[in-house]
Protein backbone atom coordinates (compact mmCIF):
# COMPACT_ATOMS: atom_id res chain seq x y z
CA UNK A 1 0.00 0.00 0.00
CA UNK A 2 1.03 3.38 -0.81
CA UNK A 3 1.06 6.12 1.83
CA UNK A 4 2.91 9.13 0.85
CA UNK A 5 5.76 9.98 -1.36
CA UNK A 6 9.31 9.15 -0.17
CA UNK A 7 7.93 6.18 2.46
CA UNK A 8 8.43 2.64 1.54
CA UNK A 9 5.14 0.54 0.67
CA UNK A 10 3.53 -1.35 3.17
CA UNK A 11 1.56 -4.45 3.17
CA UNK A 12 -1.09 -4.30 5.41
CA UNK A 13 -4.12 -6.92 5.99
CA UNK A 14 -6.89 -4.28 4.32
CA UNK A 15 -10.86 -5.01 4.61
CA UNK A 16 -12.47 -6.04 1.49
CA UNK A 17 -16.40 -5.11 0.86
CA UNK A 18 -18.28 -8.49 -0.54
CA UNK A 19 -19.09 -8.35 -4.47
CA UNK A 20 -22.19 -6.89 -4.44
CA UNK A 21 -24.75 -8.00 -7.60
CA UNK A 22 -22.76 -7.61 -10.96
CA UNK A 23 -19.40 -7.50 -9.19
CA UNK A 24 -16.56 -10.32 -8.99
CA UNK A 25 -13.80 -11.04 -6.49
CA UNK A 26 -10.32 -12.00 -8.15
CA UNK A 27 -7.31 -13.40 -6.92
CA UNK A 28 -4.41 -11.88 -8.36
CA UNK A 29 -1.63 -14.01 -10.28
CA UNK A 30 0.63 -10.92 -11.70
CA UNK A 31 0.22 -7.09 -11.93
CA UNK A 32 2.40 -4.70 -14.25
CA UNK A 33 4.35 -1.69 -12.72
CA UNK A 34 2.74 0.87 -15.25
CA UNK A 35 4.33 4.67 -15.73
CA UNK A 36 0.66 5.76 -13.88
CA UNK A 37 1.63 4.10 -10.77
CA UNK A 38 5.52 5.84 -10.73
CA UNK A 39 3.64 9.08 -11.26
CA UNK A 40 1.93 8.47 -8.05
CA UNK A 41 4.20 7.16 -6.26
CA UNK A 42 6.89 10.40 -7.25
CA UNK A 43 4.28 12.51 -6.14
CA UNK A 44 3.67 13.74 -10.00
CA UNK A 45 -0.22 13.00 -9.50
CA UNK A 46 -1.81 14.42 -6.61
CA UNK A 47 -4.49 11.67 -5.51
CA UNK A 48 -6.12 10.77 -2.26
CA UNK A 49 -3.64 7.97 0.23
CA UNK A 50 -3.15 5.53 1.41
CA UNK A 51 -4.32 3.69 -1.96
CA UNK A 52 -3.60 0.59 -3.71
CA UNK A 53 -1.67 1.01 -6.83
CA UNK A 54 -2.07 -1.65 -9.95
CA UNK A 55 -4.04 -1.65 -12.90
CA UNK A 56 -2.87 -3.79 -15.39
CA UNK A 57 -3.42 -7.42 -14.19
CA UNK A 58 -4.06 -10.70 -14.55
CA UNK A 59 -5.81 -13.81 -12.52
CA UNK A 60 -8.66 -16.57 -11.52
CA UNK A 61 -11.76 -15.63 -10.64
CA UNK A 62 -12.27 -16.31 -7.03
CA UNK A 63 -16.15 -15.84 -6.30
CA UNK A 64 -18.98 -13.65 -8.18
CA UNK A 65 -22.06 -11.79 -6.98
CA UNK A 66 -25.98 -12.37 -7.79
CA UNK A 67 -26.94 -11.64 -11.86
CA UNK A 68 -22.90 -12.35 -13.05
CA UNK A 69 -22.86 -13.78 -16.01
CA UNK A 70 -19.68 -13.40 -18.19
CA UNK A 71 -17.36 -15.42 -15.78
CA UNK A 72 -17.46 -17.89 -13.17
CA UNK A 73 -15.16 -18.85 -10.49
CA UNK A 74 -11.81 -20.44 -11.72
CA UNK A 75 -12.10 -18.45 -14.84
CA UNK A 76 -8.82 -16.82 -16.22
CA UNK A 77 -9.42 -12.90 -16.31
CA UNK A 78 -7.34 -9.77 -17.70
CA UNK A 79 -8.55 -6.72 -15.65
CA UNK A 80 -9.46 -3.63 -17.63
CA UNK A 81 -8.66 -0.50 -15.83
CA UNK A 82 -11.62 1.29 -18.27
CA UNK A 83 -14.57 0.48 -16.68
CA UNK A 84 -16.87 2.65 -18.11
CA UNK A 85 -20.03 4.00 -16.99
CA UNK A 86 -21.81 2.84 -20.33
CA UNK A 87 -24.97 5.78 -19.66
CA UNK A 88 -22.57 9.39 -20.36
CA UNK A 89 -22.85 11.16 -23.05
CA UNK A 90 -19.22 10.13 -24.38
CA UNK A 91 -20.20 6.76 -23.99
CA UNK A 92 -23.47 7.22 -25.89
CA UNK A 93 -21.55 8.44 -28.63
CA UNK A 94 -18.55 5.20 -28.88
CA UNK A 95 -16.05 7.35 -26.90
CA UNK A 96 -15.45 5.06 -23.81
CA UNK A 97 -12.45 6.16 -22.95
CA UNK A 98 -13.39 9.65 -22.45
CA UNK A 99 -16.18 8.18 -20.19
CA UNK A 100 -16.53 11.41 -17.66
CA UNK A 101 -17.56 9.14 -14.18
CA UNK A 102 -14.32 6.95 -15.24
CA UNK A 103 -12.09 9.75 -15.26
CA UNK A 104 -13.64 11.54 -12.39
CA UNK A 105 -13.41 8.00 -10.34
CA UNK A 106 -9.33 7.69 -11.47
CA UNK A 107 -8.52 11.42 -9.79
CA UNK A 108 -10.50 10.59 -6.79
CA UNK A 109 -8.63 7.07 -5.90
CA UNK A 110 -12.31 5.28 -6.24
CA UNK A 111 -14.59 3.00 -8.61
CA UNK A 112 -16.64 4.36 -11.11
CA UNK A 113 -19.40 4.36 -8.89
CA UNK A 114 -17.63 6.42 -6.13
CA UNK A 115 -16.92 3.73 -3.57
CA UNK A 116 -13.21 2.22 -2.78
CA UNK A 117 -14.72 -1.25 -1.09
CA UNK A 118 -11.19 -0.66 1.09
CA UNK A 119 -10.90 0.06 4.52
CA UNK A 120 -8.06 0.06 6.79
CA UNK A 121 -8.79 -0.19 10.83
CA UNK A 122 -12.38 1.62 9.42
CA UNK A 123 -10.25 4.39 7.84
CA UNK A 124 -11.13 4.64 3.62
CA UNK A 125 -8.32 3.07 1.25
CA UNK A 126 -7.90 4.28 -1.94
CA UNK A 127 -8.05 2.70 -5.44
CA UNK A 128 -5.32 3.28 -8.12
CA UNK A 129 -6.52 4.45 -11.46
CA UNK A 130 -10.22 2.83 -10.20
CA UNK A 131 -8.96 -0.32 -10.09
CA UNK A 132 -5.91 -0.92 -7.11
CA UNK A 133 -5.12 -4.66 -8.04
CA UNK A 134 -1.61 -4.65 -6.58
CA UNK A 135 -3.13 -7.08 -4.06
CA UNK A 136 -4.00 -10.87 -3.43
CA UNK A 137 -7.59 -10.04 -3.95
CA UNK A 138 -9.84 -7.73 -5.80
CA UNK A 139 -13.46 -6.51 -6.31
CA UNK A 140 -14.45 -5.63 -9.33
CA UNK A 141 -17.49 -4.82 -11.85
CA UNK A 142 -18.14 -8.38 -13.68
CA UNK A 143 -17.62 -5.80 -17.15
CA UNK A 144 -13.77 -4.95 -15.51
CA UNK A 145 -12.86 -8.78 -15.28
CA UNK A 146 -12.18 -9.73 -19.08
CA UNK A 147 -12.43 -13.82 -20.15
CA UNK A 148 -8.85 -15.22 -21.07
CA UNK A 149 -8.20 -18.31 -23.25
CA UNK A 150 -5.90 -21.03 -21.36
CA UNK A 151 -3.03 -20.49 -24.11
CA UNK A 152 -1.98 -16.49 -22.68
CA UNK A 153 -0.06 -17.13 -19.04
CA UNK A 154 -1.06 -14.57 -16.92
CA UNK A 155 1.84 -12.86 -16.00
CA UNK A 156 1.93 -12.03 -20.34
CA UNK A 157 -1.99 -11.38 -20.23
CA UNK A 158 -1.52 -9.06 -17.28
CA UNK A 159 0.25 -6.14 -19.94
CA UNK A 160 -3.11 -6.22 -21.72
CA UNK A 161 -4.94 -4.75 -19.01
CA UNK A 162 -2.72 -1.30 -19.66
CA UNK A 163 -0.28 -0.95 -22.47
CA UNK A 164 -2.21 -3.17 -25.19
CA UNK A 165 -5.15 -1.42 -24.52
CA UNK A 166 -3.93 1.99 -24.54
CA UNK A 167 -1.08 1.09 -27.45
CA UNK A 168 -3.73 -0.24 -29.81
CA UNK A 169 -6.70 2.38 -29.02
CA UNK A 170 -4.50 4.62 -29.13
CA UNK A 171 -3.87 3.57 -33.16
CA UNK A 172 -7.59 2.88 -33.67
CA UNK A 173 -9.50 4.82 -31.66
CA UNK A 174 -7.30 8.11 -31.07
CA UNK A 175 -5.53 8.99 -34.41
CA UNK A 176 -7.66 6.79 -36.52
CA UNK A 177 -5.11 5.09 -38.51
CA UNK A 178 -6.14 4.49 -42.25
CA UNK A 179 -4.93 1.52 -44.39
CA UNK A 180 -1.54 2.44 -46.21
CA UNK A 181 -0.55 5.39 -44.13
CA UNK A 182 2.62 6.21 -42.64
CA UNK A 183 2.82 5.71 -38.89
CA UNK A 184 5.97 7.13 -36.59
CA UNK A 185 5.83 5.33 -33.18
CA UNK A 186 8.38 7.94 -30.81
CA UNK A 187 9.70 4.88 -28.11
CA UNK A 188 9.49 1.56 -28.40
CA UNK A 189 8.47 0.39 -24.61
CA UNK A 190 5.81 -1.41 -23.49
CA UNK A 191 2.98 1.27 -24.83
CA UNK A 192 5.13 1.53 -27.90
CA UNK A 193 5.14 -2.20 -28.84
CA UNK A 194 1.51 -2.35 -28.89
CA UNK A 195 1.38 1.17 -30.73
CA UNK A 196 3.51 -0.91 -33.50
CA UNK A 197 1.02 -3.61 -33.19
CA UNK A 198 -1.74 -1.40 -33.74
CA UNK A 199 -0.49 0.27 -36.62
CA UNK A 200 -0.13 -2.93 -38.58
CA UNK A 201 -3.46 -4.07 -37.55
CA UNK A 202 -4.69 -0.94 -39.19
CA UNK A 203 -3.26 -1.54 -42.47
CA UNK A 204 -0.24 1.08 -42.36
CA UNK A 205 2.23 0.75 -45.10
CA UNK A 206 5.43 2.46 -42.99
CA UNK A 207 6.29 1.95 -39.63
CA UNK A 208 8.77 3.32 -38.09
CA UNK A 209 9.84 3.31 -34.67
CA UNK A 210 12.11 5.14 -32.62
CA UNK A 211 14.07 3.87 -29.65
CA UNK A 212 17.88 4.93 -28.49
CA UNK A 213 17.77 1.07 -27.16
CA UNK A 214 18.72 -1.38 -29.63
CA UNK A 215 16.72 -4.40 -28.19
CA UNK A 216 13.62 -2.57 -28.22
CA UNK A 217 13.93 -1.72 -31.69
CA UNK A 218 14.42 -5.07 -32.77
CA UNK A 219 11.50 -6.08 -31.24
CA UNK A 220 9.63 -3.30 -32.71
CA UNK A 221 10.50 -5.19 -35.98
CA UNK A 222 9.45 -8.22 -34.76
CA UNK A 223 6.20 -6.76 -34.61
CA UNK A 224 5.23 -5.18 -37.80
CA UNK A 225 8.10 -1.58 -37.78
CA UNK A 226 9.16 -1.43 -41.28
CA UNK A 227 12.24 0.33 -39.96
CA UNK A 228 13.47 1.83 -36.82
CA UNK A 229 15.87 4.42 -35.61
CA UNK A 230 18.06 5.17 -32.49
CA UNK A 231 17.85 8.78 -33.35
CA UNK A 232 15.98 10.85 -31.23
CA UNK A 233 13.64 13.80 -32.44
Amino acid sequence: MFSEVGEPFAVEELELDEPRPGEVVVRMAAVGICGTDLHQVKGEFQRPTPMVLGHEGAGIVEAVGHAVTSVRPGDRVVLSWAPSCGVCPDCARGRPAACVPLHRAIGAGTLVDGRTGLTLRGETVYRGTATGCLAERVVVEEKVALPLGDDVPLEQAALLGCAALTGVGAVLFAARVAPRSSVLVVGAGGVGQFVVQGARLAGAETIVSVDPVEARRRQALSLGATTTSGRTI
